[in-house]
C-alpha cells in the first residue's frame, strides 16, 4: 500500500513538474528555401532566465543563422528584452506564422526586416509587474521602462513615430486585456503576407 502511494504521489509530481514546462520555449533551427540560410524557430514562453537558454542553443548552433520564427505568448519582459537585442544586433528578419504576443511582440520587433501572416496573431497589453492572477502593478506612461522602449524600439524601427504609435498602443490596453496590432492599421513597421513564412 506505502509503495502503490509512493508511485502514485512520484506520478502526480511528475505530471506537475511536466505541466508547468510544458510551454516552455524550445529552440530549432530550420532550412529556408533557396538560398536563405537557417531560421532559429523559437517556440513557447519566454521564462524567468531565458535569455541564457537563447544564449546557449545559438552559441552551439553551427549554421548561419538569417532568421527568427516566432511562436510565443511571450512571458518575462526582461528576458524578451535581452533576447530581442540580440536579434536586433545580429541583423536577423523575423516572421510570426501562427502568434507572438505580449513580450514576444517585442522580439518581433526587433527584427531588420518583419513578415507576419495575416492570420496572424500580435497581441500587445501594458507592461505589469508581479503576478496577473494574484497581485501586480500596471506599468505607466512616461516611466522609466517607458521611455526606455520607446527609445530602443525607435532604434528597431528605425522611425520614432511609428514605435510611438506600437508603444502608446501597448500602454493604453491594461495588463489584464489585449489588443490585436495585426488587425489595426499600422504604419510600416511589418509586412502582412498571405503566404506561409516557411515558402519565404
Amino acid at each position: 500500500m506505502t509503495q502503490k502511494l509512493f508511485t502514485l504521489s512520484l506520478s502526480l509530481m511528475l505530471l506537475m513538474s511536466t505541466s508547468i514546462n510544458a510551454n516552455a520555449a524550445q529552440y530549432k533551427t530550420y532550412q529556408m528555401k533557396g538560398d536563405k540560410g537557417h531560421a532559429l524557430v523559437i517556440n513557447g514562453d519566454i521564462r524567468d532566465g531565458e535569455y541564457k537558454d537563447f544564449l546557449n542553443f545559438v552559441s552551439a548552433v553551427k549554421t548561419k543563422i538569417s532568421s527568427v520564427i516566432l511562436q510565443s505568448n511571450g512571458g518575462y519582459f526582461d528576458d524578451a528584452l535581452k533576447i530581442s537585442d540580440y536579434i536586433h544586433k545580429a541583423g536577423w528578419n523575423t516572421h510570426v506564422e501562427t502568434y507572438c504576443n505580449s513580450s514576444c511582440v517585442y522580439m518581433f520587433l526587433a527584427g531588420v526586416y518583419r513578415k507576419a501572416h495575416h492570420r496572424a496573431s500580435l497581441d500587445v497589453h501594458s507592461p505589469y509587474y508581479g503576478n496577473l492572477r494574484g497581485e501586480f502593478r500596471q506599468d505607466q506612461k512616461h516611466s522609466k521602462l517607458y521611455n526606455q522602449l520607446l527609445s530602443t524600439l525607435s532604434g528597431y524601427l528605425n522611425d520614432k513615430q511609428a514605435a510611438k504609435e506600437v508603444i502608446e498602443r501597448m500602454y493604453d490596453t491594461p495588463s489584464t486585456s489585449k489588443l490585436a496590432l495585426n488587425k489595426t492599421e499600422q504604419p510600416s513597421a511589418w509586412e502582412v503576407v498571405s503566404e506561409s513564412v516557411f515558402d519565404i
